[in-house]
């Protein structure tokens, strides 16, 4: 039989948007039992959330359980790499290059 990764308090997990990889939500455990974690954004907001094990893998739903919901693994753990807060790209507009229609149909 085969190990289960599970959460440990005090580290750092991520997870990415099914939609757009670029979206990253980074989550401390701050407490945990044998069936449920405490989890604290960046944002210092806690959420209390039931663990399931999946693959070998502890997992979570911090956003709710949804189609498309994101899931945080336990085996997701931030490593030393800065993971940026900004998920937004700046792009430069050159004013007069820049023309925004809206066209709205009439039945």
């Amino acid at each position: 039989m085969s190990t289960v990764k599970i959460f440990e308090v005090g580290k750092r997990y991520y997870m990415r948007s099914a939609c757009n990889y670029e979206v990253v939500w980074v989550y401390t455990v701050i407490s945990r039992t044998k069936k449920f974690i405490t989890l604290q954004d960046d944002k210092g907001r806690v959420r209390r959330r039931g663990v399931y094990v999946y693959h070998n893998e502890e997992h979570a739903n911090p956003l709710g359980t949804f189609s498309m919901a994101p899931v945080l693994a336990a085996g997701n753990m931030v490593s030393d790499e800065v993971i940026s807060n900004d998920n937004t790209k700046d792009e430069v507009v050159e004013e007069e290059e820049c023309n925004t229609c809206l066209i709205i149909p009439i039945k």
